[in-house]
Formats: C-alpha cells, sequence, structure tokens
C-alpha cells in the first residue's frame, strides 16, 4: 500500500515543475511557500494523468504490476532478513526471474531497494531518536560503520551525524 508506480518518462511537464520547484525552495523569495504548493499541485495533476492514462491503456500492464507491489510491500516489511533467495521462495519464482521482475518493473536491483529500504529506516531513527549512529548502523543490519557512512552520504548527500544535525535545525526552525 506504500508503492504506486508512475510510469512518467514521456511526461515532459514532471521535470520542468520538479526542477522549478526545488529552485523555489533553495532560492526563496516572496511567496515562495505558495508558490512550492502550486508547484506540488501540479505535479500531483501531472503525476493523476499519467496514472489515469496507464490505468485506462493496458489493464493487462497494471495486473502484471500487481505482484511487484505485493512484493515492495514485503520487502518493506522484511527487508532486515529477507534474501532473493527466500524472497523469491516466498512468491514461488525463481531467483533469476524475481529480480528481472523487481529490476523491470523498479529500475532499481534487489539489493538497491533493500538499501534503499535500510537507509530510510536509518533516517527516520535519526530524525526521531537520540540513538547514537553506531546503534542504527547495527539496528539497520550494518556492524561496519565506515561502510554504512559511505552507502549513507551516497545516497543523502550528507553524513549521518549532518543529516541529524540538519533535522534538528529543520525542526527548531519550525518553531520559530
Amino acid at each position: 500500500d506504500n508503492y504506486i508506480i508512475f510510469n512518467s518518462e514521456n511526461n515532459k511537464k514532471i521535470p520542468i515543475y520538479i526542477r522549478e520547484l526545488l529552485c523555489e525552495y533553495f532560492d526563496k523569495s516572496l511567496c515562495s511557500n505558495e508558490i512550492i504548493d502550486c508547484f506540488m499541485v501540479l505535479i500531483f495533476s501531472e503525476l493523476l494523468r499519467v496514472f489515469q492514462y496507464d490505468s485506462s491503456h493496458s489493464n493487462s500492464k497494471s495486473l502484471n504490476n500487481a505482484p511487484v507491489i505485493e512484493i515492495l510491500n514485503y520487502l518493506e516489511k522484511n527487508y532486515m532478513t529477507c534474501t532473493l533467495i527466500s524472497t523469491a521462495k516466498h512468491f514461488n519464482f525463481h531467483p533469476n526471474y524475481l529480480s528481472n521482475l523487481i529490476k523491470k518493473t523498479t529500475n532499481r536491483s534487489f539489493s538497491e531497494i533493500i538499501l534503499l529500504q535500510k537507509l530510510t529506516r536509518a533516517s527516520i531513527l535519526l530524525e526521531n531518536t537520540d540513538v547514537p549512529i553506531y546503534g542504527i548502523a547495527n539496528e539497520i543490519g550494518y556492524n561496519n560503520l565506515n561502510f554504512f557512512y559511505k552507502k549513507f552520504k551516497e545516497y543523502f548527500g550528507v553524513t549521518p551525524k549532518e543529516f541529524r544535525h540538519n533535522s534538528i535545525s529543520k525542526s527548531i526552525q519550525k518553531f520559530k
């Protein structure tokens, strides 16, 4: 229930709206918040059009995506313990088929999806707890703190420490 796959690669407006939204976000000026809200409405409206088009023009395609959504839900719940082989067994697929299916429908490999689940969990813990960074790394399955830092920085563009500091700063500014 946490995934909708939008095939928006042919939509020319969405990247433009996202770029403009980011420009507005990083270069704030008069009425920036209202303009950002408007771009969000435009982006979601375009995504709705993409979704409607996909739904009306390819019922068989959406039926083919049904198992992928189940698989993604399964991975979200079991990212700490599942492997490609155990997930393939769970869904009665051959591991190679499952790997290809995931890659074809999400443009990400099985291991990338697991990594993203772990890093997302780490970011939530960094924002909402005082658990030390090494404790968070252990909790999401990384015993090597350097590897955790490397992967976290690759994905978020900042170290876990900087991420926590930035989220605290944002929280403080909300209350000012």
